[in-house]
């Protein structure tokens, strides 16, 4: 446009800037722009004002319900928006650490953790092609955790307290003996779906 007029690019800018056309960004002003089309009127190719609105200019309006509908939908309303606050009877805890000592005394809740390698191979003679399958290396994976960092991690899966779990684990040590320190690894499925 600017070599059309007879200038530099550099020349216009500073033209339609210090006739308050258009501001550093180059951006038309609005309150000049009938002004600017009228001196410059290639410039008005491309869309006409009004064709293109802002939505987030527009405050949303809220939703209305008119007050017969309401009526009929006003227990289900209020029902939805309730608040609730759940408390527990101080005897649930002596219940929850004999729910937990039966977990604990499952079988395979205190076991290894045992990594399998296995891998399919494709295989093509010219006509078929077939798939192998082989089992690789089992690995025991022994990676044991202090007690405390033990029982915050139940704890942030399942949200027993940790003195229940430690009630219950004490307990569990009473009936089955010293849980042997290679195989502390707690598989945390029994509680949560996870396992450590």
């Amino acid at each position: 446009m600017a070599k059309k007029l007879g200038m530099t690019s550099d020349e216009l800018f500073d033209a339609l800037y210090d006739k308050h056309y258009i501001d550093r960004r180059l951006n038309i002003k609005p309150d000049t722009r009938d002004a600017f089309f009228a001196e410059y009127p290639d410039f008005a190719t491309g869309l006409s004002s009004g064709k293109v609105k802002d939505r987030n200019v527009a405050k949303p309006r809220p939703v209305k319900i008119r007050k017969a509908v309401y009526s009929e939908i006003r227990e289900l309303w209020e029902a939805i928006n309730q608040r609730y606050l759940l408390f527990y009877d101080d005897d649930l805890d002596a219940d929850m650490a004999k729910v937990v000592l039966s977990l604990l005394e499952k079988p395979g809740v205190f076991t290894d953790v045992v990594m399998t390698s296995s891998r399919d191979i494709v295989k093509s003679d010219g006509s078929q092609m077939m798939i192998v399958s082989d089992t690789g290396a089992q690995y025991i994976v022994s990676k044991p955790i202090p007690y405390n960092e033990f029982l915050k991690r139940i704890t942030n899966a399942t949200n027993i307290p940790i003195k229940v779990l430690h009630e219950a684990l004490c307990e569990y040590v009473k009936r089955n003996g010293t849980i042997n320190p290679e195989r502390n690894v707690c598989r945390n499925n029994h509680f949560s779906g996870g396992s450590y």
